[in-house]
């Protein structure tokens, strides 16, 4: 089988590719492709989510217990039953 020009240039630019991926590339992007398989990597990312979600819930819950807790002896109460 003799190669043309052109499917030799082609061949040519395909091997020249892949010799020119550095180690460091190599390594990133195969890291990158093993994270985007693991599913542990979304589990955490769903499990900081959560618990994000929880922590504000959280302080919201205490910021709306001391605005209420803030007037003492909760004076607007007895303002209103006295009425």
């Amino acid at each position: 089988m003799v190669a043309t020009l052109q499917e030799i240039a082609s061949i040519n630019k395909q091997l020249n590719g892949a010799l020119d991926r550095s180690d460091a590339k190599v390594d990133s992007t195969s890291k990158a492709d093993a994270a985007k398989a693991n599913v542990n990597t979304f589990k955490d990312a769903e499990d900081r989510e959560r618990k994000h979600q929880v922590d504000m819930t959280g302080q919201s819950a205490k910021m709306m217990e001391s605005a209420q807790t803030e007037c003492p002896g909760n004076a607007g109460a007895r303002w209103w039953n006295n009425a």
